[in-house]
């Protein structure tokens, strides 16, 4: 095949066809002439049609069927870097973006989870010293309070709460005091928390309580969601106080507590001016004419320092009660919250045992939520924390006046003083540590168990003092002597707990836990282990083993793991421990040897976490690239991609794109691979043509039952050239709007390459699939295309272009369309086949009906042409004294014989007649 690539090949017209007239014979001779001039016809045809700018205009098809003049026009030099010109290619369809992978991105929430409760019995066992919890002392609701501030009773509250940059540095002591505030209501009463801030759109949030923007019951589950909300909350953005009490009155609460920080800048919030927020706050909380009272009491915290706009305490006077309307909260408030100190306070002439049953119910909460043995034995996530150091400051405030002379309070002081010590280390110092030991060791308490308590604060303080091996022996004594001393399972079990933490032997370790779990309370009705105490057993044995580099040290939570996977809420809150360790102990280089299912629960957890998504992504890469299971493999490129575009920066896009397309490329029976491979094409720049080129490839070889199936084959065959775009072409869905762009990018592509390539077996071929196309994607110039694709087939093969012209001729009869240029191609096929009496009888009846129209068209004047032209090669005398005759007679018809090029080649016969 010969092919060119610079200007299309000028061609110089043949010599016109000669044909006999109707009652002439031809000579044998003859034919061969005529099927020379007939190829060389056919030849030009096709050069004048790929002349023209579409083969959609509508030409006459004498100019078809007939030489043209000896000089034509200079084509344009066909476009180089594609075969489809810019119209077709800058269309303006969109690919539609991958459905699945664009939901999996925008529902990366926070992750649902359930923590395991601990059962009845194992609970009772643990709280031996606890009071019941009290009911609600009447109908009436208790008042309110806030970081010192109180109010009336209320029975429907709204903390509309400042989450602007104002706020923080102090935003983590002012969540606290709003937790506080929140756990002190009663279940009669309704609350909301509105958060105001303004950045990326951002003004307004509502606790997600009661379908979001209601007031809600009080419940414990209600104040749970409020605290594990206000974990996601990070103060930042311009404080909008304004909106905050507008979404606040709109709920038309009993009251309203403002917390803000106004600072002397007018962009902070206060922009309207004093006057001007006063009349707007009239009207959305006016003052009853005849009560003088609002429906909603407005009281007014200002945190750190002193409104310098004077505003809050303007609202504070105006829509308060007149009780502590406005207060100025100090960050040593805020700090040193005033739980303690009310404790204290209420404990003032109350008995010692009093105190430290007080003490002891609250380390019973911390004990039965497993919070405490968290800290003290594992890792303690941050609510954990919070919780813990709260409990630890109030058990300090009601025990330590009393820890010199009841070792049982001192027991509790030095528990709550560890539990400090753990979470903050800097705000316990070594001296306090060891005054622990010093005091607890030397001495020994009556009850066993409230001595084995004793025991293991000493040893914990000995850890925090780095003294290991003393601390080890301490707690092996006390398991050792477990059995004599009788001690109770609850503190066996603490005992077990310190010593894994320690890091025991594994031998003796198993052996501990076998005994340990094989005892009431820990075993449920059905024989299996409490779940809260499984959790901390393995949670502890598992950092362990990793702090003492021991093998398989994630065997033990992977386990527990396997056992909860159809808990999907309890498997959630696994997997948070699990990434609670993780991210606790090891570096990103410990990656590699993680097992898959540490890095898929520790993944699961940080997803649903903004700041860790692509810490997430670094840990699913590692099972991506692992060849042990290629579900997990498969399962994490696509978790990958749905991260990336949820991260939806130009790096994470990249990245989630490429794990996308390996994805598709690697897997493509997985149940998201299509939808993955869409999310690669949408996700592709638009300067990376090879890229998109692969993706494309790809998505159409895989995934041809997908939706967008017909708009990727339109993109890729944008991007490739010549065959290869025709054969991603075809397979297009006609009678759609892929169809008719397919049909306008095919029209072109073969255009171009009509231009390009000089072969005729190659034009001819090409012409012939135009054909087809056309017709299939039903473009306008179809039935110019089928016409092209004749004479092409007139060239090839003679006889069967004789039924296709006669197809042609009965579609344009049945469309009353002429059809004079059809009969004369059918005419001079027959001539070329050497079938003169047909030729000639389809001549005569041609000539004849246009003689009766008197419409003398360039189809007659080309049929007498030819005519006259073969009698001057091949007729009889008789023959040429005839035609001398039928130029005379044409001549009456027309001087000037038709024009040019007839009257040319007419008269040049009438030369070589005479």
């Amino acid at each position: 095949m010969n092919q060119t690539t610079n200007q299309p090949q000028k061609n110089t017209p043949p010599r016109a066809f000669k044909r006999n007239l109707l009652r002439w014979t031809v000579p044998p001779g003859v034919s061969i002439g005529v099927h020379a001039i007939l190829i060389g016809v056919v030849a030009y045809i096709g050069m004048q049609i790929s002349a023209q700018d579409s083969p959609s205009k509508q030409l006459p098809m004498a100019e078809l069927a007939l030489p043209a003049p000896t000089e034509l026009p200079e084509r344009t030099k066909p476009e180089q870097h594609t075969p489809a010109n810019d119209s077709v290619r800058n269309r303006t369809y969109t690919p539609v973006p991958p459905s699945e992978l664009e939901h999996a991105a925008a529902n990366l929430g926070d992750l649902k989870f359930t923590k395991p409760a601990m059962n009845p019995v194992a609970l009772e066992a643990l709280r031996t010293s606890n009071a019941q919890i009290s009911r609600p002392e009447s109908a009436t609701p208790p008042t309110v309070r806030f970081a010192g501030v109180q109010t009336q009773a209320a029975r429907t509250i709204v903390y509309v709460v400042d989450g602007s940059g104002a706020t923080a540095n102090s935003f983590a002591y002012l969540q606290t005091q709003l937790l506080q505030s929140i756990d002190r209501l009663s279940p009669t009463q309704r609350f909301q928390v509105v958060l105001f801030r303004s950045f990326d759109g951002h003004t307004i949030t509502h606790a997600p309580m009661n379908k979001g923007s209601k007031l809600a019951r009080a419940t414990p589950a209600n104040k749970q969601r409020v605290g594990q909300w206000l974990d996601t909350i990070h103060a930042r953005g311009r404080s909008n106080p304004v909106q905050g009490l507008h979404a606040a009155l709109a709920l038309k609460p009993d009251l309203v507590l403002l917390i803000t920080r106004s600072i002397h800048r007018t962009e902070m919030g206060w922009a309207q001016g004093q006057r001007a927020i006063l009349q707007e706050l009239d009207t959305l909380n006016p003052q009853n004419p005849i009560t003088g009272r609002r429906k909603t009491i407005i009281k007014t915290i200002q945190l750190l320092d002193e409104d310098p706009t004077g505003i809050m305490l303007a609202i504070g006077v105006k829509h308060g009660d007149g009780t502590n309307d406005y207060r100025v909260v100090t960050y040593e408030d805020l700090v040193h919250d005033d739980e303690p100190d009310d404790l204290n306070q209420r404990s003032i002439g109350a008995t010692n045992e009093q105190r430290i049953a007080a003490a002891s119910e609250i380390m019973g909460t911390l004990a039965s939520s497993g919070t405490s043995f968290s800290i003290f034995y594992s890792y303690g996530d941050r609510a954990q924390q919070e919780q813990a150091m709260q409990a630890a400051r109030q058990i300090r405030s009601l025990v330590r006046p009393l820890a010199q002379a009841d070792g049982r309070a001192a027991i509790l002081d030095a528990q709550a003083t560890l539990i400090l010590s753990i979470i903050e280390p800097d705000a316990v110092g070594e001296p306090e540590l060891s005054a622990i030991v010093q005091s607890l060791d030397r001495v020994m308490y009556t009850d066993p168990n409230t001595d084995a308590q004793r025991v293991l604060g000493v040893a914990l303080a000995m850890v925090q003092l780095g003294q290991i091996d003393g601390a080890r022996s301490r707690v092996i004594e006390l398991l050792t002597l477990a059995d004599e001393l009788e001690l109770d399972p609850s503190t066996r079990a603490q005992g077990v707990l310190a010593l894994i933490a320690i890091g025991n032997s594994p031998t003796t370790l198993d052996d501990l836990m076998f005994d340990l779990t094989t005892r009431s309370p820990f075993l449920t009705a059905n024989g299996s282990i409490d779940a809260v105490w499984g959790l901390i057993l393995r949670e502890t044995k598992t950092k362990a083993r990793l702090l003492s580099n021991l093998p398989e040290p994630w065997e033990p939570m992977v386990s527990i793991r396997h056992s909860a996977r159809n808990n999907e809420p309890i498997a959630n809150y696994i997997d948070t421990r699990i990434a609670l360790i993780l991210e606790s102990v090891g570096s990103p280089q410990l990656n590699a040897a993680l097992p898959n299912a540490v890095l898929l629960a520790a993944a699961n957890t940080m997803a649903h976490s903004i700041e860790h998504r692509e810490r997430a992504m670094d840990l699913l890469s590692v099972i991506a690239h692992r060849q042990d299971d290629p579900i997990q493999a498969s399962d994490a490129l696509w978790r990958i991609g749905v991260l990336g575009r949820a991260i939806n920066t130009p790096e994470n896009l990249t990245r989630s794109a490429k794990a996308l397309t390996e994805l598709a490329t690697n897997y493509p029976e997985h149940e998201r691979a299509a939808d993955a491979i869409a999310g690669a094409i949408h996700a592709t720049p638009i300067h990376r043509d090879d890229l998109r080129q692969d993706r494309l490839e790809i998505a159409v070889m895989q995934f041809a039952d997908h939706p967008q199936i017909d708009l990727w084959r339109l993109d890729l065959a944008e991007l490739l050239t010549d065959f290869a775009a025709l054969d991603v072409l075809d397979p297009i869905t006609p009678n759609t709007r892929e169809g008719v762009l397919a049909g306008e990018l095919y029209e072109q592509i073969v255009l171009g390459m009509l231009d390009r390539f000089s072969d005729p077996q190659v034009q001819r071929g090409l012409g012939l699939r135009m054909r087809d196309a056309a017709v299939r994607f039903d473009i306008p110039g179809a039935q110019l295309w089928t016409k092209r694709a004749t004479l092409y087939e007139i060239e090839l093969d003679p006889q069967s272009a004789i039924a296709s012209i006669d197809q042609l001729i009965a579609d344009a009869l049945a469309q009353h369309q002429p059809t004079d240029e059809l009969e004369l191609m059918r005419a001079q096929t027959l001539a070329g086949l050497g079938q003169a009496r047909l030729a000639f009888e389809a001549l005569s009846a041609l000539s004849t009906r246009i003689d009766t129209t008197g419409n003398h068209t360039s189809t007659y004047w080309q049929a007498w042409a030819l005519m006259l032209e073969t009698i001057v090669d091949s007729g009889s005398e008789s023959d040429k004294a005839d035609a001398v005759g039928h130029i005379a007679r044409l001549e009456l018809i027309d001087p000037n014989l038709g024009g040019s090029p007839w009257r040319q080649r007419i008269i040049a016969a009438r030369q070589t007649l005479h």
